[in-house]
């Protein structure tokens, strides 16, 4: 005689910490914040998960009791999907050594700085674009905000490489904060070359963001990304940083080069991210590749 033991499934939280270890050893993802990964897998485990109500004796709409091990699965394949959206896809080549590179530069002027960091810029197709506007860019920009003394620089990526071009203040503020702690290191040797105060910070800037006001926020690229991550996300982070100009910016085309409509579509996505505040925008058409808008939250000061 024998008592066949049947294996338990594991419970909600028991299963993202299991996918959160599982993604975190993989060398593509090993670097990235832990909580940006639970939440992203928490996330898909609900929405591929049926019903509560089925899975669960309490409420409806609170979680499930047990996870099965094909919704494990799917739910791990649609967060590494998610991950290579959010991160992979805007990862440089070779960024540890690029770091190195920073680290033993020899910055002596804004034009040694613009020069270096116009080669790193170009090093991925989702800077290399800009860097022929630059100037106009943040010239025309300049105009519209003046000079800045605090900056939050939100899912920052190789963006703080900018600041040689960026209309800034003497002595100005910059923390820029990322989900992979190799940007976070590549950032923070930059900023400490060309001598800027600042912070950079490992953060899940849709659930958490720094204390304090700045004078602009920069969500380049960022708001197609919170959407898909959950509905109302990028609205609420817009209505959430505490600054007097956000700057925001959608690609327009993949990174492959292909557009497929996306000026329009994330046009109107905007507008609808926006409908109820009476904030102004200016739309510029000055970096291939991006449709940028400069929000003045406070039109009346």
């Amino acid at each position: 005689m024998f008592t066949l033991i049947r294996a338990t499934e594991p419970s909600l939280d028991a299963a993202i910490a299991r996918g959160v270890a599982e993604i975190g050893s993989s060398p593509r993802y090993q670097y990235v914040l832990a909580g940006f990964i639970a939440r992203l897998l928490k996330q898909q485990l609900l929405g591929i998960l049926p019903s509560y109500s089925r899975h669960h004796s309490g409420q409806p709409g609170s979680p499930p009791a047990t996870v099965p091990e094909r919704a494990y699965r799917q739910a791990v394949a649609a967060t590494r999907a998610a991950l290579h959206q959010a991160v992979g896809a805007y990862l440089p080549p070779a960024v540890e050594s690029m770091s190195e590179a920073i680290r033993e530069a020899h910055l002596a002027d804004s034009a040694d700085a613009r020069a270096f960091a116009a080669r790193l810029l170009a090093a991925h197709p989702s800077t290399r674009d800009r860097v022929p506007a630059l100037a106009d860019w943040y010239s025309r920009l300049g105009s519209l905000v003046g000079s800045a003394s605090s900056i939050l620089d939100l899912a920052c990526g190789l963006h703080p490489l900018e600041s040689p071009w960026m209309p800034l203040a003497p002595a100005t503020r910059f923390v820029a904060l990322d989900v992979d702690r190799r940007l976070v290191t590549l950032v923070d040797a930059w900023l400490t070359a060309v001598g800027i105060e600042h912070e950079s910070r490992l953060a899940d800037v849709a659930v958490d963001l720094p204390e304090g006001r700045f004078d602009i926020a920069y969500a380049l690229k960022l708001l197609p990304t919170l959407e898909r991550q959950g509905d109302g996300l990028a609205a609420a982070l817009l209505r959430r940083v505490d600054a007097r100009w956000i700057i925001v910016s959608y690609p327009t085309a993949s990174l492959s080069g292909r557009d497929r409509g996306m000026a329009r579509n994330y046009r109107d996505q905007f507008e609808r991210l926006i409908a109820g505040e009476a904030w102004r925008v200016v739309e510029i058409e000055l970096l291939p590749g991006e449709l940028v808008f400069v929000v003045d939250r406070e039109p009346q000061s």
